[in-house]
Protein backbone atom coordinates (compact mmCIF):
# COMPACT_ATOMS: atom_id res chain seq x y z
CA UNK A 1 0.00 0.00 0.00
CA UNK A 2 3.09 2.22 -0.31
CA UNK A 3 2.99 2.97 3.42
CA UNK A 4 5.62 2.91 6.15
CA UNK A 5 6.08 1.03 9.44
CA UNK A 6 8.74 2.06 11.92
CA UNK A 7 9.42 2.42 15.62
CA UNK A 8 11.24 4.80 17.93
CA UNK A 9 12.70 3.49 21.16
CA UNK A 10 14.60 4.75 24.20
CA UNK A 11 16.12 2.48 26.81
CA UNK A 12 14.19 2.46 30.11
CA UNK A 13 11.60 4.83 28.66
CA UNK A 14 9.63 2.88 26.07
CA UNK A 15 8.95 2.20 22.42
CA UNK A 16 6.43 3.77 20.05
CA UNK A 17 5.35 1.96 16.90
CA UNK A 18 4.07 3.84 13.85
CA UNK A 19 1.99 2.74 10.86
CA UNK A 20 1.52 5.31 8.10
CA UNK A 21 -0.73 4.72 5.09
CA UNK A 22 -0.63 7.53 2.48
CA UNK A 23 -4.32 7.84 1.72
CA UNK A 24 -6.22 11.10 1.65
CA UNK A 25 -9.71 11.23 3.11
CA UNK A 26 -12.27 12.00 0.45
CA UNK A 27 -16.02 12.50 0.27
CA UNK A 28 -16.11 11.59 -3.41
CA UNK A 29 -18.03 8.50 -4.44
CA UNK A 30 -16.10 6.19 -6.75
CA UNK A 31 -18.49 4.38 -9.06
CA UNK A 32 -15.95 2.02 -10.59
CA UNK A 33 -12.95 0.80 -8.59
CA UNK A 34 -11.64 -1.83 -10.99
CA UNK A 35 -10.62 -1.08 -14.56
CA UNK A 36 -10.77 -4.67 -15.81
CA UNK A 37 -13.84 -6.86 -16.08
CA UNK A 38 -13.28 -10.61 -15.76
CA UNK A 39 -16.60 -11.30 -17.47
CA UNK A 40 -15.30 -9.87 -20.74
CA UNK A 41 -11.86 -11.50 -20.60
CA UNK A 42 -11.18 -15.02 -21.80
CA UNK A 43 -7.72 -16.60 -21.84
CA UNK A 44 -6.81 -19.48 -24.13
CA UNK A 45 -6.57 -22.89 -22.46
CA UNK A 46 -3.22 -23.42 -24.16
CA UNK A 47 -1.48 -20.93 -21.86
CA UNK A 48 1.24 -22.40 -19.65
CA UNK A 49 2.03 -20.45 -16.49
CA UNK A 50 4.90 -21.36 -14.20
CA UNK A 51 5.09 -20.00 -10.66
CA UNK A 52 8.39 -20.18 -8.77
CA UNK A 53 7.37 -19.86 -5.11
CA UNK A 54 8.63 -21.85 -2.11
CA UNK A 55 5.90 -20.90 0.38
CA UNK A 56 2.99 -23.38 0.31
CA UNK A 57 0.48 -20.80 1.57
CA UNK A 58 1.50 -18.32 -1.12
CA UNK A 59 1.14 -21.08 -3.71
CA UNK A 60 -2.45 -21.69 -2.61
CA UNK A 61 -3.27 -17.98 -2.71
CA UNK A 62 -1.86 -17.65 -6.22
CA UNK A 63 -3.67 -20.81 -7.34
CA UNK A 64 -7.00 -19.41 -6.09
CA UNK A 65 -6.32 -16.08 -7.79
CA UNK A 66 -5.69 -17.69 -11.17
CA UNK A 67 -8.58 -20.10 -10.76
CA UNK A 68 -10.96 -17.18 -11.29
CA UNK A 69 -9.46 -16.77 -14.75
CA UNK A 70 -9.75 -20.45 -15.61
CA UNK A 71 -5.97 -20.80 -15.87
CA UNK A 72 -3.94 -23.80 -14.76
CA UNK A 73 -0.59 -23.34 -13.06
CA UNK A 74 2.63 -25.27 -12.62
CA UNK A 75 4.80 -24.67 -9.55
CA UNK A 76 8.51 -24.74 -8.77
CA UNK A 77 9.73 -24.66 -5.16
CA UNK A 78 13.05 -22.93 -5.80
CA UNK A 79 15.18 -21.28 -8.46
CA UNK A 80 16.82 -24.49 -9.65
CA UNK A 81 13.43 -26.13 -10.18
CA UNK A 82 12.25 -22.97 -11.95
CA UNK A 83 15.04 -23.34 -14.52
CA UNK A 84 14.32 -27.06 -15.01
CA UNK A 85 10.56 -26.50 -15.33
CA UNK A 86 11.05 -23.60 -17.75
CA UNK A 87 13.13 -25.78 -20.06
CA UNK A 88 10.60 -28.62 -19.80
CA UNK A 89 7.32 -26.67 -20.03
CA UNK A 90 8.31 -23.65 -22.17
CA UNK A 91 5.75 -21.44 -20.35
CA UNK A 92 3.99 -18.37 -21.75
CA UNK A 93 4.57 -16.57 -18.46
CA UNK A 94 6.75 -17.04 -15.41
CA UNK A 95 6.06 -15.59 -11.95
CA UNK A 96 9.33 -15.53 -10.05
CA UNK A 97 9.65 -15.14 -6.29
CA UNK A 98 12.79 -13.17 -5.50
CA UNK A 99 13.73 -14.98 -2.28
CA UNK A 100 13.83 -18.78 -2.43
CA UNK A 101 16.05 -21.57 -1.05
CA UNK A 102 18.69 -23.26 -3.24
CA UNK A 103 18.65 -20.35 -5.72
CA UNK A 104 16.94 -16.96 -5.60
CA UNK A 105 14.74 -15.48 -8.31
CA UNK A 106 17.32 -13.01 -9.59
CA UNK A 107 19.98 -15.65 -10.26
CA UNK A 108 17.41 -18.07 -11.71
CA UNK A 109 16.18 -15.39 -14.12
CA UNK A 110 19.71 -14.59 -15.28
CA UNK A 111 20.35 -18.29 -16.02
CA UNK A 112 17.02 -18.64 -17.85
CA UNK A 113 17.91 -15.63 -20.02
CA UNK A 114 21.05 -17.46 -21.17
CA UNK A 115 18.83 -19.73 -23.28
CA UNK A 116 18.03 -18.02 -26.62
CA UNK A 117 14.44 -19.35 -26.66
CA UNK A 118 13.71 -17.65 -23.33
CA UNK A 119 15.19 -14.22 -24.08
CA UNK A 120 11.70 -12.76 -24.56
CA UNK A 121 9.85 -14.89 -21.98
CA UNK A 122 7.74 -12.53 -19.82
CA UNK A 123 8.89 -12.88 -16.21
CA UNK A 124 7.14 -11.17 -13.30
CA UNK A 125 9.11 -10.57 -10.12
CA UNK A 126 7.19 -11.32 -6.91
CA UNK A 127 8.61 -9.75 -3.76
CA UNK A 128 7.66 -8.37 -0.36
CA UNK A 129 10.31 -5.70 -0.91
CA UNK A 130 8.59 -2.48 -2.03
CA UNK A 131 11.75 -0.34 -2.20
CA UNK A 132 12.46 1.32 -5.54
CA UNK A 133 16.07 0.06 -5.42
CA UNK A 134 14.86 -3.58 -5.33
CA UNK A 135 12.56 -2.98 -8.29
CA UNK A 136 15.36 -1.26 -10.22
CA UNK A 137 17.73 -4.17 -9.60
CA UNK A 138 15.14 -6.71 -10.76
CA UNK A 139 14.28 -4.84 -13.96
CA UNK A 140 17.97 -4.37 -14.77
CA UNK A 141 18.59 -8.12 -14.42
CA UNK A 142 16.14 -9.61 -16.87
CA UNK A 143 12.73 -9.35 -15.18
CA UNK A 144 9.98 -7.59 -17.14
CA UNK A 145 7.61 -6.61 -14.34
CA UNK A 146 7.82 -6.15 -10.58
CA UNK A 147 4.86 -6.80 -8.28
CA UNK A 148 4.84 -6.71 -4.50
CA UNK A 149 3.12 -9.23 -2.25
CA UNK A 150 0.29 -9.66 -1.59
CA UNK A 151 -0.59 -9.56 -5.28
CA UNK A 152 -2.83 -6.71 -6.38
CA UNK A 153 -5.29 -8.21 -8.86
CA UNK A 154 -5.76 -4.92 -10.78
CA UNK A 155 -1.98 -4.71 -11.28
CA UNK A 156 -1.62 -8.34 -12.29
CA UNK A 157 -4.51 -8.58 -14.75
CA UNK A 158 -3.25 -5.97 -17.28
CA UNK A 159 0.08 -7.83 -17.39
CA UNK A 160 -1.73 -11.12 -18.09
CA UNK A 161 -3.70 -9.38 -20.84
CA UNK A 162 -0.44 -8.26 -22.47
CA UNK A 163 1.51 -11.49 -22.11
CA UNK A 164 -0.92 -14.41 -22.39
CA UNK A 165 -2.79 -15.77 -25.40
CA UNK A 166 -6.35 -14.44 -25.45
CA UNK A 167 -9.45 -16.01 -26.94
CA UNK A 168 -11.45 -12.84 -26.55
CA UNK A 169 -10.94 -9.69 -24.52
CA UNK A 170 -12.91 -6.52 -24.13
CA UNK A 171 -11.64 -3.73 -21.97
CA UNK A 172 -13.87 -1.37 -20.00
CA UNK A 173 -11.30 1.38 -19.57
CA UNK A 174 -13.25 3.66 -21.90
CA UNK A 175 -16.40 3.30 -19.77
CA UNK A 176 -14.38 3.95 -16.65
CA UNK A 177 -12.82 7.04 -18.20
CA UNK A 178 -16.24 8.48 -18.98
CA UNK A 179 -17.39 7.95 -15.42
CA UNK A 180 -14.42 9.65 -13.82
CA UNK A 181 -13.98 13.33 -14.57
CA UNK A 182 -11.22 15.30 -12.86
CA UNK A 183 -12.46 18.24 -10.85
CA UNK A 184 -10.59 21.56 -10.72
CA UNK A 185 -9.88 20.89 -7.04
CA UNK A 186 -8.24 17.57 -7.92
CA UNK A 187 -6.15 19.21 -10.66
CA UNK A 188 -4.96 21.92 -8.26
CA UNK A 189 -4.02 19.32 -5.64
CA UNK A 190 -2.19 17.14 -8.17
CA UNK A 191 -0.26 20.12 -9.55
CA UNK A 192 0.66 21.20 -6.03
CA UNK A 193 2.26 17.78 -5.53
CA UNK A 194 4.00 18.03 -8.93
CA UNK A 195 5.56 21.31 -7.71
CA UNK A 196 6.85 19.43 -4.65
CA UNK A 197 8.10 16.68 -6.96
CA UNK A 198 10.02 19.21 -9.06
CA UNK A 199 11.90 20.36 -5.96
CA UNK A 200 13.26 16.91 -5.12
CA UNK A 201 16.90 16.37 -6.04
CA UNK A 202 16.97 14.46 -9.33
CA UNK A 203 19.40 11.91 -7.85
CA UNK A 204 17.14 11.01 -4.93
CA UNK A 205 15.40 8.21 -6.78
CA UNK A 206 13.59 6.71 -3.77
CA UNK A 207 12.03 10.07 -2.87
CA UNK A 208 10.89 10.65 -6.46
CA UNK A 209 9.22 7.22 -6.64
CA UNK A 210 7.61 7.72 -3.24
CA UNK A 211 6.18 11.05 -4.39
CA UNK A 212 4.85 9.66 -7.69
CA UNK A 213 3.09 6.86 -5.82
CA UNK A 214 1.60 9.45 -3.46
CA UNK A 215 0.24 11.43 -6.42
CA UNK A 216 -1.24 8.24 -7.90
CA UNK A 217 -3.41 7.82 -4.81
CA UNK A 218 -4.86 11.27 -5.51
CA UNK A 219 -5.53 10.34 -9.16
CA UNK A 220 -7.98 7.65 -7.92
CA UNK A 221 -7.86 5.55 -11.10
CA UNK A 222 -5.57 4.81 -14.05
CA UNK A 223 -7.82 6.63 -16.51
CA UNK A 224 -6.86 9.92 -14.87
CA UNK A 225 -4.77 11.78 -17.49
CA UNK A 226 -1.88 12.27 -15.03
CA UNK A 227 -1.52 8.56 -14.21
CA UNK A 228 0.33 7.60 -17.45
CA UNK A 229 2.67 10.56 -16.95
CA UNK A 230 3.53 9.31 -13.46
CA UNK A 231 4.28 5.86 -14.91
CA UNK A 232 6.57 7.46 -17.51
CA UNK A 233 8.37 9.37 -14.76
CA UNK A 234 8.94 6.14 -12.82
CA UNK A 235 10.20 4.37 -15.95
CA UNK A 236 12.58 7.26 -16.61
CA UNK A 237 13.88 7.07 -13.03
CA UNK A 238 14.60 3.35 -13.37
CA UNK A 239 16.31 4.01 -16.71
CA UNK A 240 18.43 6.76 -15.13
CA UNK A 241 17.09 9.36 -17.60
CA UNK A 242 17.04 12.43 -15.32
CA UNK A 243 16.44 14.83 -18.23
CA UNK A 244 13.25 13.01 -19.20
CA UNK A 245 12.03 13.13 -15.59
CA UNK A 246 12.38 16.91 -15.58
CA UNK A 247 10.72 17.25 -19.01
CA UNK A 248 7.69 15.21 -17.91
CA UNK A 249 7.27 17.18 -14.68
CA UNK A 250 7.52 20.49 -16.52
CA UNK A 251 4.93 19.36 -19.08
CA UNK A 252 2.41 19.07 -16.27
CA UNK A 253 3.42 22.30 -14.57
CA UNK A 254 3.36 24.28 -17.83
CA UNK A 255 0.17 22.86 -19.32
CA UNK A 256 -2.59 25.32 -20.14
CA UNK A 257 -5.23 25.78 -17.48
Amino acid sequence: MQGKIWFESEINIGTTFFVEIPYIESNAQIEQETEWDLRTMKFAKSNIILVAEDNAMNQEMIRDLFKELGLNLFFADNGIEAIEQTIKLKPNLLLMDMHMPEMGGLEATQKIREYPEFKELPIIALSADAFASAKKEALENGLNYYLTKPLNFNELLPILAKTLILDNVEFIEEKTAKKHEISQEEIKLIKKHFVELSKINSLEFDRIIKKTEEIKTICKCKTNKYYPILNKIEDAVFAGDIDLVEILINEVLNEEK
